[in-house]
C-alpha cells in the first residue's frame, strides 16, 4: 500500500506530526522504543485503516456416514466422560 504515492505522503506526514509531538531526548531507551511503536502503529492506522479480518477455520468439506459415525462415537465418549470406544 505505502507504493501509492499518496499513501506514502500521507504516511511521512503523520509519521513527522507523530514524532514533532514526542519528547526528544528521552534517557530510557525502552520508553523511546515503546513511542517510536506508538508513533508508527498510530501513522500506519491514520493513513492506512483498519481491515476486518477473515475467519480462516478450514470446515470439513467431505460429510459422509462415516464422519457422522465417528463424530457420534466422539461425542458419546466425551458425554459418558470415559475412554472406552463404543463400536455402532
Amino acid at each position: 500500500m505505502l507504493n501509492d504515492e499518496s499513501i506514502r505522503w500521507l504516511y511521512t506526514q503523520r509519521v513527522k506530526l507523530h514524532l514533532n509531538n514526542t519528547k526528544e531526548n528521552e534517557i530510557d531507551i525502552e520508553r523511546e522504543w515503546k513511542t517510536l511503536q506508538n508513533v508508527l502503529k498510530s501513522a500506519a492506522n491514520e493513513s492506512l485503516g483498519k481491515t476486518k479480518r477473515r475467519n480462516r477455520r478450514k470446515y470439513l468439506k467431505i460429510w459422509d456416514d462415516q464422519v457422522k459415525q465417528k463424530l457420534h462415537i466422539r461425542q458419546l465418549e466425551t458425554s459418558n466422560n470415559t475412554h472406552i470406544k463404543v463400536y455402532i
